[in-house]
């Protein structure tokens, strides 16, 4: 049975805030296997981006984490930093949401790439800028050795993504996280990125996460897709479990608010605001905004319903006290 890349066990993360410690993750326990994608999906707020960086160990130093982030098998949290540095960039990558933000406006592109080989590899400039070029042209980059010389405000929006891409894959490691790579792309862009990120997947045998707010992105990419909100994985499972039975309230109005082009008309808005981390309502986090709430009573208002497998299935897990013995009802 293949060992997953990435295990989070109970992963808690809290930060301090000005009017107290503000709970962006709460008990995520998930699994990323190598060759496949794992989507995480919700709402700005969810958690997911925290979830990231505590998976990579780019917290702040206001974070506090607990549980255990198992990379390989090794322990994130408990490792020494100068362990946690030899496998940032080499066993584990990001490809963060903001490519302009994230590259050095003044280096080049190529420099940029070739630092982060050489900061994992004991090779000349020469050798590096060669493997430079050779990871700008396998994330389809046009005419690499010569674009290998520009910086990145020469790049538009898609090839600084791409670039960003290359950057994480330089070293070939074992985990990718992608954090809403496709944000501010148009749609076509959008595409072509994502298919990227998935052949690179197959190429390579790594671990994809992505993370992202749309649902609509993943349908075609994800083998696995895990929910959140409010900091906790409220569903997960196959791309036909998420889509096609949907257990979770929140799921299935995350759907609703996806648009269908085989099915025109005005997206369904999800009611109330997102839980926010520094009040957390009782019971099940999402009980305020949930249609189903009233039909269940005082659980949803006092009582956390565990992440259960569905009935019938072993991956199909739900976190909800109204669909623990039946079916959300059809449209």
């Amino acid at each position: 049975m293949v060992s997953p890349a990435l295990s989070l066990r109970d992963l808690r993360v809290t930060f301090r805030g000005s009017s107290g410690p503000v709970a962006a993750v709460n008990g995520v326990t998930l699994d990323a296997y190598p060759g496949q994608v794992l989507a995480v999906v919700g709402e700005s707020g969810s958690g997911k981006s925290a979830t990231a960086l505590a998976s990579i160990g780019l917290l702040p130093e206001s974070a506090t984490v607990d549980g255990s982030v198992l990379i390989e098998g090794a322990d994130l949290n408990a490792m020494s930093e100068k362990r946690r540095v030899a496998l940032r960039g080499s066993t584990i990558a990001m490809v963060f949401q903001d490519a302009l933000a994230s590259l050095n406006p003044f280096r080049t592109i190529g420099r940029q790439i070739s630092d982060a080989y050489r900061l994992h590899h004991h090779v000349d400039r020469a050798t590096a800028r060669k493997r430079a070029v050779e990871v700008l042209g396998r994330v389809g980059i046009r005419e690499p050795q010569r674009r290998v010389d520009d910086y990145p405000h020469e790049f538009s929006g898609g090839m600084r993504q791409r670039a960003m891409i290359a950057m994480a894959i330089v070293n070939e490691p074992a985990i990718l996280i992608a954090d809403e790579p496709t944000t501010a792309l148009d749609v076509t862009v959008q595409r072509q990125v994502l298919d990227l990120l998935t052949g690179l997947t197959d190429d390579l045998g790594m671990a994809l996460v992505l993370i992202t707010h749309d649902l609509g992105v993943v349908a075609e990419t994800a083998d696995r897709i895990a929910v959140m909100y409010a900091g906790r994985i409220v569903e997960s499972g196959s791309v036909l479990d998420i889509f096609d039975r949907p257990a979770h309230p929140y799921t299935r109005a995350l759907l609703q608010a996806t648009p269908n082009l085989e099915a025109p008309g005005r997206l369904a808005a999800i009611p109330g605001v997102p839980a926010s981390g520094t009040n957390l309502p009782g019971g099940c986090p999402f009980h305020p905004r949930c249609a189903f709430a009233a039909a269940v009573g005082d659980a949803c208002r006092t009582q956390r319903p565990p992440l259960d497998p569905r009935p019938g299935s072993d991956q199909h897990r739900a976190a909800c006290h109204y669909t623990a013995e039946r079916e959300l009802p059809h449209d």
